[in-house]
């Protein structure tokens, strides 16, 4: 009988274990999605000023830096996906922008070329609006679909 019931209280501890632990780590990853969260509305808030093509590629460095570092805690599906969405749109907007620097010196390269052209392509950038004096004007194109991606990881985030 003392063997029974100690095998049935080990079960117990088991199976309350696996609960805690099961808790603690969609905590984990949802405090690892706000965090990652976090480093993109910055992103989205830096990307509003006039930065420099310098200046986005050392802040893009440290959200990248920072996503890719709290990805690794989030699981599979659609939160991870619009994460990493939000973060493959600043990572353009670079390609894009460093494409359309090239050009106005006539250094632009194919792969550069073909970056620029993906994203005009992916973002729906308007031809009117492609003005290499000002690529903010049309780089918000791409800007804004990292917002709306940020925007909907957010609502994901907050019903778990």
């Amino acid at each position: 009988m003392s063997q029974k019931f100690t095998l049935i209280v080990l079960m117990l501890l088991l199976f309350y274990s696996s609960l805690v632990m099961g808790s603690c780590k969609s905590e984990t990853s949802q405090v690892a999605a706000s965090e990652a969260l976090e480093s993109l509305r910055k992103m989205s808030g830096e990307v509003k000023t006039n930065l420099t093509l310098q200046e986005y590629r050392t802040r893009l460095s440290s959200m990248k830096a920072e996503v890719e570092k709290k990805q690794t805690q989030i699981p599979e599906g659609e939160l991870k996906t619009q994460i990493n969405r939000a973060k493959s749109a600043y990572i353009d907007a670079e390609r894009y922008w460093t494409g359309l620097e090239k050009n106005k010196s006539l250094t632009m390269t194919g792969n550069e070329a073909a970056a620029v052209e993906k994203a005009i392509k992916a973002y729906n950038i308007p031809a009117n609006e492609i003005n290499p004096s000002d690529i903010a004007s049309s780089a918000r194109y791409i800007w804004g679909a990292a917002d709306k991606y940020i925007e909907r990881a957010t609502e994901l985030n907050s019903k778990r």
